[in-house]
């Protein structure tokens, strides 16, 4: 009995993996070599990019450093041109970032895009006659927008940032002190915990907010190809009205949805 409870808590998690595992599998197109070539020139730039937004503010220190100094002879051209030419860097190089990943995001949401139509329809008839249009074209469409989420979040966002945030408290660290990385590293580290925890929690706001967008999607659409059917029932007040009581569902979780945001971002806030 044990193992059989502990093996289907388990199956999510699984789900989740293989779920992964399949999306990050569409980078690794041997046939196409433009998908692997921007990739690899994507993450190239993504570094270059961090590197020399953390060495702007080390050029603007020792600008300032320079210009504190009393009866100084010169302007530290060099320091300045090395500053401009760090931002301009750190700005360029995301944009080429951008660019390049923009091909690998848009390709691979085509190729999910063509599996799943494809897949709708290896499907059998009483699948279909159970679903309706609308709930199911609305769940395509959220599903490919939240794909082109986690690709451009977990490749530019969470990775990078990470990335940078180590660079910074080792050169924090050399630098100055390493109290001053630590500082850094835990403060760092309660934002972490607490984003997790929090966005955790709100994900049932979320979720329900996707059960009403999908209801509605559903109802708006299938009412709309039976209009004749309606007209004939004279239904228009019913379905209306259904609608309202949706929408007024979708109102409330939204309003919660959006508290919870604002305790989360007032919470990082706090934290910084």
């Amino acid at each position: 009995m044990v193992k059989q409870k502990s093996s289907s808590s388990n199956k999510p998690s699984v789900k989740k993996t293989v779920l992964i595992k399949k999306l990050f599998s569409l980078f690794q197109s041997k046939e196409d070599k433009k998908l692997r070539y921007n990739i690899v020139f994507a993450i190239v730039f993504l570094v270059i990019a961090k590197i020399s937004n953390i060495y702007v503010p080390i050029f603007y220190k020792d600008i300032i450093d320079t210009f504190s100094v009393k009866d100084i002879a010169y302007i530290p051209f060099y320091l300045i041109f090395c500053y401009g030419a760090a931002r301009i860097g750190a700005s360029l190089f995301a944009e080429l970032r951008d660019t390049l990943f923009s091909y690998v995001t848009f390709r691979s949401i085509r190729r999910i895009g063509g599996h799943v139509f494809k897949h709708l329809h290896e499907l059998s008839l009483d699948f279909h006659l159970k679903r309706q249009t609308g709930a199911v074209a609305n769940a395509i469409e959220r599903g490919i927008k939240g794909i082109e989420n986690l690709f451009f979040f977990s490749v530019f966002n969470l990775f990078p940032t990470l990335f940078e945030i180590t660079i910074v408290c080792f050169i924090i660290g050399y630098l100055y002190d390493i109290s001053f990385s630590l500082i850094i590293f835990s403060t760092l580290l309660a934002y972490m915990v607490f984003t997790v925890q929090v966005t955790r929690w709100r994900i049932k706001y979320r979720r329900q907010i996707n059960e009403k967008e999908s209801h509605a999607a559903r109802n708006v659409v299938d009412s709309l190809l039976n209009y004749e059917t309606v007209k004939y029932f004279t239904n228009e007040k019913v379905e209306v009205a259904r609608y309202e009581e949706i929408l007024k569902g979708f109102e409330k979780n939204a309003i919660r949805n959006q508290q919870t945001l604002s305790l989360l971002n007032t919470g990082q806030q706090a934290i910084i």
